[in-house]
């Protein structure tokens, strides 16, 4: 079954981009309770203005791939937009992620499809575990494997902030993939975001999105634990007011819940795309939204 790569990586990424590399981070979460303040005396409390990320992965095989990630902040909404270059962007269109830390609200807006999904954070989990494939009846559980979180007492000054680092190491058996990440406590009312109902596997992104904590900086590793398969690290941080109507989404736009548009692109992945106006999953979905896993092609901004 295609797995519905575009939705999830747009709303993946607006909850978590810091983190960046979704799939591989979201059994492998920070919780930190410390932290000190910048030496130069910056701040992102009650920030306003831009935020850019450079994010590279590695493939064995492949070129290196490098995009930034823009990440927009005024008053208690942010948003995200969707680097060119990333997997499947081409096939989605313009996309781009605005979080309401006020309304508790998140909408993935695809221009392309001239559609909002909207997502409700304080069901977020609920939403997400719900729209995977079900296990057959009868069938065990399988195991959580908690994170096992080292705190370093290694601090690195990240854009010119300071910030401390943690390991998290993956404690399923077979697999010793973890992340160092360098998280700065600040005061970001902005990056408050609730995780009512998340699964216990990121229970522990309570804190990390506490409205206390931002991270400047994740490195990823593979299985091995010593190879590097991606990085995401705060490049600039550029103060500047910005127009209220770049945190709204588009009058006029059709809103779906992130149920339809998730179970909309798995069952288009199993009928293809012919067959997706006749199916009853499909009745309300926006016509036009993609229904397999995009090719690697970069997108046009």
């Amino acid at each position: 079954m295609a797995q519905p790569v575009l939705v999830r990586g747009v709303v993946c990424g607006a909850l978590v981009l810091s983190l960046g590399a979704c799939g591989k981070i979201k059994s492998m979460v920070q919780k930190a309770d410390g932290g000190s303040a910048s030496p130069s005396g910056l701040s992102l409390s009650g920030f306003e203005g831009e935020i850019h990320f450079t994010a590279s992965t590695k493939t064995a095989g492949q070129p290196d791939r490098t995009f930034t990630v823009p990440l927009f902040v005024k008053a208690n909404k942010f948003r995200v937009d969707m680097p060119a270059g990333l997997p499947g962007a081409e096939v989605l269109g313009n996309a781009y992620g605005i979080v309401d830390s006020d309304a508790k609200k998140l909408y993935a807006v695809l221009d392309k499809q001239r559609s909002v999904v909207e997502v409700d954070l304080n069901k977020v989990g609920d939403q997400l575990e719900g729209t995977t494939p079900s296990a057959p009846t009868g069938a065990p559980k399988a195991p959580e494997y908690p994170p096992k979180i080292t705190k370093t007492g290694k601090t690195d000054i990240v854009a010119g902030f300071s910030c401390e680092n943690w390991e998290i190491e993956n404690t399923q058996p077979g697999d010793k993939g973890k992340a160092l990440v360098c998280v700065s406590q600040q005061g970001v009312s902005w990056f408050h975001l609730p995780l009512t109902g998340a699964p216990a596997r990121i229970v522990a992104l309570a804190e990390l999105v506490d409205g206390q904590h931002f991270p400047l900086r994740a490195i990823m590793y593979a299985k091995d634990g010593t190879t590097e398969v991606a990085r995401v690290e705060v490049s600039t941080v550029d103060k500047k007011t910005l127009d209220a109507q770049t945190f709204t989404p588009p009058a006029g736009y059709k809103v779906i819940s992130v149920e339809q548009a998730i179970g909309g692109l798995m069952m288009g992945g199993m009928a293809g795309q012919s067959a997706m106006g006749g199916h009853p999953a499909m009745k309300g979905l926006p016509p036009g939204l993609p229904t397999a896993v995009p090719t690697n092609k970069p997108a046009r901004r």
